[in-house]
């Protein structure tokens, strides 16, 4: 069974455990630097600042998920940091962790949401697009081709 949560300072080793492995499995690791600040000090970043970062945890306690709601303005969020360990995707994780994202949101009176994913996620592409995210552009972040996602969840 898997719990979702909010991120607690005891998690940050394995959140960043998490998030290099995941990385790394896309190919995408460009090893430290300043892309991870927010990682530092994960509550700052977003519980500070009008959003929220969750973790999703197994039945041992072991960090298999995360993702984060970065708020942008009064009306708009972005999804960030959704990852799931390497050898439990395809379980239903980021959708559990998609659905909270949305409730939060939904709670804090967000209406619009976006996120970015790489190109090469398509597995993540085709989740973002099963929940209702539409396709709002195609760009780039450093390296990589990503694709832009939105959605309104006004009257969620």
């Amino acid at each position: 069974m898997i719990r979702i949560r909010p991120y607690r300072p005891g998690d940050r080793f394995a959140v960043l455990s998490l998030e290099r492995r995941a990385v790394r499995e896309i190919n995408a690791w460009r090893g430290p630097g300043p892309w991870d600040d927010e990682l530092v000090d994960i509550d700052r970043s977003f519980k500070g600042k009008g959003g929220i970062f969750l973790v999703a945890t197994d039945e041992t306690g072991l960090v298999v998920g995360t993702a984060a709601l970065r708020r942008l303005s009064r009306t708009k969020a972005e999804i960030t940091r959704m990852r799931v360990r390497p050898g439990r995707q395809g379980e239903g994780i980021g959708g559990q962790l998609l659905d909270a994202l949305e409730a939060c949101a939904s709670i804090l009176g967000i209406p619009d949401i976006v996120l970015h994913t790489s190109d090469r996620q398509i597995a993540a592409q085709n989740l973002y697009s099963s929940r209702g995210y539409e396709i709002a552009g195609h760009g780039r972040i450093g390296r990589f081709q990503v694709v832009a996602m939105a959605k309104s969840i006004a009257g969620f």
